[in-house]
């Protein structure tokens, strides 16, 4: 069992990596839209940032639910 205040952490941490790999996504969308590039890094580069952040929100929070069931209630 873990305690409420270390989960509480643990989803703290996830939020901050799920709000650089947001980040990271806009980023790379406003350089498309600022500058149009015709090489296809950029869109590459974008893609692989929204496929990160999917992988992400899918099965991190679905490890974090699970996890949950080993928090002690105070």
């Amino acid at each position: 069992m873990i305690s409420e205040e270390m989960y509480n952490r643990i989803c703290q941490l996830f939020f901050l990596e799920e709000t650089r790999l947001n980040n990271l996504v806009i980023d790379k969308m406003n350089y498309i839209f600022r500058y149009t590039p015709t090489e296809a890094t950029a869109y590459i580069d974008l893609i692989k940032a929204k496929a990160s952040k999917d992988y992400f929100d899918k099965y991190v929070f679905r490890m974090l639910d699970w996890l949950r069931g080993f928090v002690q209630d105070s």
